[in-house]
């Protein structure tokens, strides 16, 4: 990796690597070409304008939009074929798959059902998903 999102520091080890916004909020498209990446990945939220911007470079981008948790198996399994590391992607589905099975053990052993509130995006000023689901 040559750069990242100042969202990424947050959820993994990549404290030393330029920060160059986000696909909302890209401070700028030279920062990142400067770094000359083989492929820019952007996920959810986009701003049209600031992908508009970077597919005018030359540069390599992937838009990425799980919905759900399959989709970002998906997603995962994808990025590990991209990246050469399958079989680590694959070892990180299952241990994710075999987290969520440990919770929903554990839900069904409640003797009241658990309401669960999600928001993917918690800005109000753009589009929101609410998910609700009881076990």
């Amino acid at each position: 990796m040559v750069g990242v999102t100042k969202w990424c520091c947050d959820v993994a080890p990549v404290a030393g690597l330029p920060q160059v916004g986000d696909c909302w909020h890209l401070e700028s498209v030279a920062d990142v070409v400067k770094l000359r990446p083989t492929l820019v990945i952007g996920s959810v939220p986009y701003k049209q304008g600031t992908v508009g911007k970077l597919l005018e470079q030359p540069v390599n981008f992937l838009a990425m939009n799980p919905r759900s948790i399959e989709d970002v198996y998906a997603d995962i399994r994808l990025l590990g074929v991209i990246a050469g590391r399958t079989a680590q992607a694959l070892t990180l589905i299952r241990k994710m798959r075999s987290e969520f099975a440990v919770i929903a053990r554990a839900a069904k052993k409640l003797k009241r059902r658990v309401r669960v509130y999600c928001e993917a995006w918690p800005n109000r000023g753009l589009v929101r998903r609410r998910g609700w689901r009881s076990w």
